[in-house]
């Protein structure tokens, strides 16, 4: 008797030949059945151009760190700008789509998780009702993903139980960033906001009313949080972009002004310069001469 053949979920590509994948994955199910929760595919991608993915009931759980670039992830109809130090929870049966953001590029890595009991272990972890965070240090997370792609090209089966032990680490170092919000839910919802908006030019009046504050409660609000005020925070947002793109894409300056919404590329160049130290010409010849 036939095992019932296994209903892959909707995928769509876009535009694959911009696309470069590196990864491994355990090739034998039933080693993966042994486990209740274990990382079972790693690697990292290089994406330009227009890349996207869709997936309709996703048969994935996964966590993607970007590195470098930027990524547009919608979850559940939910939209995020997921910039580098920012990772993003692909949910199993979920709707998503993830693509190359406004940078133009987009550089990460990723582990996949399975297992019987790893819903309710991100459960437990706080993560199922999250889709993105911001790591406080990537570092560690970079570690873990590393590892588990040099263990899984490997091919040696005394790596499993590391595997399996790494799964838990990867859902604990992600649970603690979601445990306990740092800020108040109109502060978190105006970074997001601001993430989604960073080629737009905003006003405080705008965000304000975008997280349902009146402007001086707002304003207050984001200041006692944030220890900077939302136009400044926003700026420094947009040089950093700014940053991204110079050393790592070959836009020229007045396009990338432009795209971020500058209307004299004198003001940006200034802000530029007192930001980072230099001007953007010799921020990018010093990210080419590495």
């Amino acid at each position: 008797m036939k095992s019932p053949q296994r209903q892959e979920p909707e995928v769509r590509i876009r535009d694959t030949q911009h696309r470069f994948e590196s990864y491994e994955y355990i090739r034998d199910p039933g080693i993966i059945s042994r486990y209740p929760f274990i990382i079972d595919n790693a690697g990292n991608s290089i994406w330009t151009g227009e890349v996207c993915i869709e997936r309709k009931k996703s048969g994935t759980r996964a966590f993607e760190l970007v590195t470098s670039g930027n990524c547009r992830f919608v979850q559940n109809g939910r939209e995020y700008l997921v910039e580098p130090g920012m990772l993003f929870i692909q949910h199993k049966g979920a709707t998503l789509s993830y693509a190359v953001g406004p940078a133009g590029f987009l550089h990460k890595r990723w582990v996949s998780i399975q297992g019987d009991m790893a819903d309710a272990v991100l459960e437990k972890c706080g993560l199922m009702a999250h889709d993105a965070c911001t790591l406080a240090d990537a570092r560690p997370f970079i570690r873990l993903m590393k590892q588990a792609h040099r263990m899984l090209r490997s091919l040696d089966m005394r790596y499993y139980d590391d595997l399996a032990v790494f799964a838990y680490r990867a859902a604990l170092i992600v649970g603690k960033e979601m445990i306990g919000p740092r800020y108040p839910a109109p502060v978190q919802s105006a970074l997001q906001f601001m993430h989604q908006h960073l080629l737009s030019r905003l006003s405080i009046e705008e965000v304000a009313s975008a997280v349902g504050l009146s402007e001086p409660h707002f304003y207050r609000l984001f200041r006692k949080h944030m220890q900077d005020t939302p136009l400044h925070y926003f700026s420094a947002l947009k040089l950093k972009h700014a940053a991204h793109l110079l050393a790592n894409t070959h836009k020229p300056i007045k396009e990338i002004v432009d795209m971020l919404g500058y209307q004299e590329p004198a003001y940006f160049s200034g802000q530029f310069k007192k930001s980072f130290g230099v001007s953007p010409r010799e921020y990018r010849n010093s990210a080419i001469r590495g």
